[in-house]
C-alpha cells in the first residue's frame, strides 16, 4: 500500500497511519449462552437484529432441552408398560393356537 503526501522542498511533514486488524471470532450456536449474547450486545459486537435472532435461538434451545428432560423422565415409565402389554399379547396368541 502506498501513501501520497505532498511535501515542498526543504520542508518536513508527518504521516500518521493507523493500523487496524479486523477481529473475528467463531461461535457455535449449540454452545452459545444467554450471558454471551448479553455481553456481545453490551460490547456492541452484534447489532439488534443479530441479538434478537440469537435470543430466539436460545429460547428454542430451551424448549428442546425441556422436551428432552420430559422424554428422559417419561421413558423409564413407558418401558414397563410396553413390556407388560407385549407379554400379555404373546400369552394371548399362545392361548389361541390350535392344539
Amino acid at each position: 500500500m502506498r501513501f501520497r503526501v505532498q511535501v515542498k522542498p526543504k520542508e518536513t511533514t508527518s504521516l500518521v497511519v493507523e493500523e487496524a486488524k479486523p477481529l473475528e471470532n467463531t461461535y457455535v450456536l449449540t454452545n452459545i449462552t444467554s450471558d454471551q449474547v448479553v455481553l456481545f450486545a453490551r460490547e456492541q459486537s452484534i447489532n439488534k437484529t443479530i441479538e434478537e435472532a440469537l435470543k430466539n435461538i436460545l429460547a428454542q434451545k430451551k424448549v428442546i432441552e425441556d422436551l428432552e428432560a420430559q422424554k428422559t423422565h417419561l421413558f423409564p415409565r413407558r418401558r414397563p408398560i410396553y413390556t407388560r402389554e407385549t407379554s400379555d399379547l404373546q400369552h394371548h396368541r399362545h392361548d389361541q393356537r390350535p392344539s
